[in-house]
């Protein structure tokens, strides 16, 4: 399932983020995030595998993600608009087929458009606050 998403920030903005988030989910300092390289992670108590498939920075990111036997196929393809808007599809991919299966995928899309227009909300937060920092005068 995939939905795609209009933001008001850069490509490479958005792409800094999603980066950093992986940095920090890998537990390594300086990872090689590149297609074929994975990591493991612990969801509740259940141990994850990460695999990267695709890496394009500023443009794809996609991962496998397998846990108990299951998999998961997420990808975002990052298309600029201008300097300060991107177009991004979200890919949403679980095994299995089935109603059950449709409907956590509906719900998984849903709520990575929703994380992705939270991020929007904090980037231009922090973009206004340093445009107001260097307004002349303004001497906080």
């Amino acid at each position: 399932m995939k939905d795609t998403i209009q933001l008001n920030v850069s490509a490479q903005a958005l792409f800094d983020v999603m980066k950093r988030s992986l940095v920090l989910e890998t537990g390594e300092k300086h990872p090689k995030l590149a297609p074929g390289y994975s990591w493991s992670k612990k969801t509740g108590n259940r141990r994850t595998r990460v695999k990267l498939t695709d890496w394009k920075e500023p443009s794809a990111y996609a991962a496998h993600f397998s846990t108990d036997g299951k998999g998961l196929d997420v990808r975002y393809d990052l298309e600029p608009l201008g300097p300060d808007r991107v177009q991004v599809t979200y890919t949403h991919t679980l095994e299995g087929s089935g109603f059950l299966i449709r409907r956590q995928e509906t719900a998984a899309v849903k709520k990575a458009l929703e994380l992705l227009r939270n991020v929007e909300t904090v980037l231009l937060a922090q973009a206004a606050q340093a445009a107001q920092q260097k307004t002349p005068g303004n001497q906080e």
